[in-house]
Formats: C-alpha cells, structure tokens, sequence
C-alpha cells in the first residue's frame, strides 16, 4: 500500500529561510504557461539583430518562456561564478510568432536548435532559435491535426519525435517534419492536460510516455510498430493537471487538487502519496537528484522527497519551502506561480508567475 504522508505537509514558513529571488525578469504582460531551460554551451549572447557578443560568464542558460499574450520568448542568462563579483543577469533575445492564441507549453530540443510550441489555437509550431522563424507549422498539410486546443507538447529525449496533448482527448506522435506518425484518438475520457516521453529509451524496446487527464487518471503509453497498448494507473480523486518524469526513469509524479502521487510506473503503482494542501499548478523533479520533486501550490514553492528509505524511516517528505514572504510589495492574494523549470545543473530553478515575471532563485539549500 502505498505511504499517505500526514496532513501536517503543507506548513507555513515557520522554520525555513526566506529566499529572495536572484533574478527577476519582466518577461511577458499576461500569465507565464511554461518554462524551458537549456544550457548554452558555446558563450555567447546572441542578439535580435543576429549579433554576437562574447561573454565571460561561468554559467549560459537559454531560457524560453510563452504566455497567454499568444508568444513565446527567448531569453539568455548569465551567471558569473567569479567569488568577489558573484551575479546573475539576463537579456532578451527574441519573440517568437504566429500562433493566435494562449501559448500554452514549450519544449526545446538538446541541441538548443529548436523549440517546439503547443496553443489553444489547435496547433503546433517549430521554431528555429537563431532565427526566429517557422520551421513547421504541424496541420498545415495533414489531416491528422488536433481539433481543439493543444495542452501540453514535448521533445522526445533523441529529438526525433514530438507529442502533443490536447483538449480534444486525443495524444499524437509527430515527427520533426509536422507528420503525424502515431495517434489515440480517445487516449483519456477527458482533457489531456499533460504529456511527457519516459527519458530512459535505452532500457525499453520502444520509446514509452506518460500522460496525465482530466479523467483522473494517468496512464502509460508503449509507441511500438505493432501494436499501441497503455496501462492506466489510479488513484486520483480530482483533475490531473500535472505530471513529470525522474530523469532515471524509475519513478513520476502526477498532481491534481490536493495531492501529489509519486508512481513507480513500471509496477504501476504508487509508492507515496503526499498531501500538498492546494492546487498543484506545476512539478518538476531535480535534473540530478532523482528522488528530488518540486511543487508550485498557490505561489509557494514546495520541495519534496519521494525516495523509498526516507518513507521507510518515517521522515517528513517534506524539505524544503520558497514562501511567498520573499515576494514582498509583489504578492497579492491572486498571484499563482504557474510554471517551474530547473537549470540543467540543478543550481537554479525558475519559476513562472501569473504577474508576467520569472523568478529565479539559486542555492536552495535541501534539507535531509
């Protein structure tokens, strides 16, 4: 059976530091829908008038935002890890175009060449990073297209397929062409709120994903050539509005009104259920600790631990809290933070908020 973690799990900022944010960025006029982030690995800011300027700075992110304002954004951030002129700072580099209405999630490629883009518009667009500029606009030639808004999108993790949830019930396989390869049609009996490919292809003879409904259930998919089976796992009570994979691949975390269910997936079942105390806008786990997830409820950040021993031990899942304390003349009773992306190192991690600005915040100190 699985562990349900005591009601005691969504505390107050009593006994946790109060961080402030390193960064803030004015990012969009509308609420931030999603957050990519990817490291640049050649140093280098790359303007809107395709300039190149040379940056010393120890850390480059490329981060991409989008919006319900019908964009998405590109953003270069710096971090100078020099010990005497430690400082974090971002510039802007380009909007990317086209779609006609909210912008609802982003994925970029591992490369940082591309970025894909889901909206309530029906559609799916391919972006060239350096450019700008459309690549693929996926329905334009097909007849496979998504009837009703796009919810949720994502790279697969060798880059070569694309899937896509939508409000239709419908998931759909692409290629990087726009090309539909693969679709369930009724693949929840609501909503798909969110897709997600299982990052460790290597220990399974097909590429596999997970995707979370508005059915309440989370279900696993298998894109072999013959036959297209899931598995469904159970268990929530409300609206799944989120879900994300560990980075080893053992493990994922889905969330709906009030709690969060950690799933062993390949036994499909869940390991620990954890009383978060609100709506659960956005998870994501740690790049590198596995057993490390992150939670936005209202607009607090809460971390977690959903490794086996320390539900065996007994020990509160819950280590750690970024309190809306830090926002400071900011907060107000209706802002929601509604995204959340780590660095790929892990350092940062960067949050999305209602008001239009991603925070960034580093050095979170985790609690054992």
């Amino acid at each position: 059976m699985p562990i349900r973690s005591g009601e005691n799990n969504h505390p107050d900022a009593e006994g946790y530091p109060v961080y402030k944010p390193k960064l803030t960025i004015n990012a969009h006029d509308n609420w931030i829908m999603s957050i990519a982030v990817r490291k640049i690995d050649k140093p280098q800011i790359v303007t809107s008038n395709s300039e190149a300027v040379p940056s010393f700075a120890s850390q480059h992110y490329m981060i991409v935002t989008t919006s319900r304002d019908h964009t998405a954004k590109a953003w270069n951030l710096h971090c100078n890890d020099r010990p005497r002129f430690r400082r974090m700072s971002s510039r802007f580099v380009r909007t990317f175009l086209g779609h006609t209405n909210c912008v609802s999630d982003v994925s970029i490629d591992r490369n940082g060449e591309f970025v894909v883009t889901s909206s309530y518009d029906g559609s799916l667009r391919l972006f060239k990073t350096s450019t700008g500029e459309t690549v693929h606009r996926f329905g334009d030639k097909y007849s496979k297209v998504h009837t009703k808004d796009v919810l949720s999108v994502e790279f697969s993790p060798d880059d070569r397929l694309i899937v896509s949830g939508s409000r239709d019930k419908s998931i759909k396989i692409w290629n990087v062409l726009g090309e539909c390869k693969y679709s369930w049609d009724d693949a929840h009996d609501q909503w798909v709120s969110c897709v997600r490919f299982v990052r460790n292809f290597e220990k399974h003879s097909c590429p596999q994903l997970l995707s979370a409904g508005w059915d309440k259930k989370v279900r696993l998919w298998s894109l072999d050539d013959d036959k297209h089976q899931f598995s469904t796992m159970k268990g929530h009570t409300g609206i799944v509005n989120s879900l994300d994979v560990a980075p080893d691949g053992t493990r994922s975390a889905s969330a709906d009104s009030e709690y969060i269910f950690i799933w062993d997936w390949e036994k499909l079942k869940s390991w620990q259920i954890i009383h978060a105390g609100g709506f659960v806008t956005c998870i994501k786990f740690h790049p590198t600790i596995d057993e490390l997830v992150a939670a936005a409820i209202g607009a607090d950040i809460y971390f977690y631990r959903t490794d086996f021993m320390n539900l065996k031990n007994k020990k509160r899942p819950l280590v750690e809290v970024i309190n809306h304390q830090y926002l400071g003349k900011d907060y107000n009773k209706g802002l929601v933070a509604t995204s959340l992306s780590w660095s790929p190192c892990g350092n940062e991690i960067f949050v999305g908020y209602s008001d239009g600005k991603v925070r960034v915040f580093e050095d979170i100190f985790i609690q054992s």
